[in-house]
């Protein structure tokens, strides 16, 4: 049979899109996935400029340096004398720290902004871009890299306007204890957004569609400000990895089999089933990719490579067979999934890495070779409550997680024949009833000691927040 040599430079594009076009990874998810380096606070930068409309034009430039008390750049000078006199930040430092205040208390004042803002190390040297996990008030926050993955425009498009104009409040309010301890440091000014939309808009699958009307919910909880956005990340980082794991199945709704992340072990009875899960979800994106890819009618994709351009070479004729020969060539030459030029980097290495900082996938180092698979720890499963059950309410142990596998489609083992069927339908076969009663007795018991759920007279459970 002729054989075709595909251009990896063309196949690149096509998949990861070009400057100004999608790719068929963002096209099947929604997003773009290419970096292994992304966390909750990316995510809620984006998503807070998405829908405010951007950040100060200083993009945490003056927060960078405020913070660097006695650490010496190459590039700034951030001595107190020197931010006084500087002729960008002059004023707006003088403001913040009136020479008044005396060297030794402007000293502890930033040493404290510092303590509070870069909490998890996301605030480089002044140009280089930041992010700040607690960020609460659209004045803390700054220009990052990882918005050109538009996902913060993925998940206020699956949210409606009453969650986005709450979202948009958070940001704009300045009375939670972050906002009042780093008033004096806001920055100013007209905001910009340095991230070009997309034109069009892609319509929303069952999946999206859930995910917003419980991230609704979620919005809707009476909670904390600073304690809301950090379920609101946790929410939106589940939703991701939901989607990736989802994108080649009917309703882009995922079949995972999630075990308790507090009993970790290599002997557990579920583990092999819940990494085959997510291993089914990769096989079936890998099959609608390819569909997609023999689709494609761009000429350059389906005319041979010139001598001596790397390629891949597939049999030539079928196109479905050729694109489902590409993209099992391409898994199998992928190493690892770091960010190195020129790599193809699949939505699945994004969500292994996301999910594993996120504590939503474990174990946290893939280099064991036991295979990744979902894990639910109790402040996620608080999180879940709280996306599906209002406050003031209840819901029945059973219920709330027949509502998950539905909405969602995360399995825990509840409702066993259905559950078991569910994942036999998804390529999970002749998984033990009894395991998964243990399963979901193990995620109750976790969950009663976070005080998101509680026995019942009767022998049931409920799941609720309870004051």
């Amino acid at each position: 049979m002729p054989r075709l040599r595909m251009s990896l430079e063309v196949v690149r594009a096509v998949l990861q899109g070009r400057k100004e076009q999608r790719g068929l990874f963002e096209e099947m998810v929604g997003f773009a996935s290419g970096t292994g380096s992304l966390k909750n606070v990316h995510i809620m930068n984006d998503l807070a400029q998405t829908v405010c409309g951007g950040a100060p034009d200083e993009a945490g430039d003056l927060l960078c340096r405020i913070i660097r008390e006695g650490f010496e750049d190459d590039r700034y000078d951030n001595s107190e004398a020197a931010l006084r006199r500087d002729p960008r930040y002059g004023g707006a430092f003088e403001r913040a720290y009136p020479v008044t205040l005396g060297a030794e208390q402007v000293r502890r004042l930033r040493l404290a902004a510092r303590a509070l803002l870069n909490v998890d190390g996301g605030m480089y040297v002044a140009g280089d871009q930041m992010a700040s996990s607690v960020a609460t008030n659209i004045a803390l926050l700054g220009a990052e890299g990882f918005r050109r993955f538009r996902i913060g425009a993925f998940i206020s498009s699956v949210l409606d306007d009453a969650g986005r104009q709450r979202i948009k409040e958070f940001y704009s309010t300045d009375t939670d204890p972050v906002s009042r301890t780093l008033k004096p440091i806001f920055q100013q000014g007209v905001l910009v957004d340095r991230v070009p939309r997309r034109s069009g808009k892609s319509s929303l699958t069952p999946l999206d569609q859930a995910l917003g009307d419980r991230l609704g919910v979620l919005l809707s909880q009476p909670l904390s400000k600073p304690l809301l956005l950090r379920y609101l990340a946790l929410a939106s980082c589940m939703a991701l990895i939901l989607k990736i794991y989802g994108a080649g199945r009917e309703a882009g709704r995922p079949a995972l089999l999630a075990l308790p992340s507090q009993s970790e072990g290599a002997s557990r009875p579920l583990r092999e089933k819940a990494v085959l899960s997510l291993r089914r979800g990769v096989a079936e994106f890998d099959r609608a990719l390819s569909k997609r890819i023999a689709e494609v009618s761009d000429a350059a994709l389906w005319r041979s490579a010139k001598p001596g351009e790397a390629a891949v070479e597939v049999t030539e004729g079928d196109r479905l067979k050729a694109s489902a020969a590409l993209v099992e060539a391409l898994r199998g030459a992928r190493s690892g999934g770091d960010d190195e030029e020129g790599k193809i980097y699949w939505p699945q290495d994004f969500a292994a890495n996301l999910g594993r900082r996120a504590g939503f996938i474990l174990p946290k180092d893939g280099r064991a070779g036991w295979g990744n698979y979902l894990a639910l720890s109790p402040e996620m499963v608080e999180v879940l409550v709280l996306m599906f059950v209002p406050h003031g309410q209840q819901l029945g142990w059973r219920t709330f997680w027949t509502r998950v596998r539905d909405e969602l489609g995360l399995v825990i083992g509840t409702n066993q024949p259905e559950d078991a069927a569910l994942l036999e339908q998804a390529g999970v076969p002749n998984v033990s009833l009894q395991d998964l009663s243990d399963n979901a007795m193990a995620l109750l018991e976790q969950s009663v000691r976070r005080g998101v759920a509680r026995y019942l007279p009767d022998s049931g459970a409920e799941v609720g927040v309870y004051e």
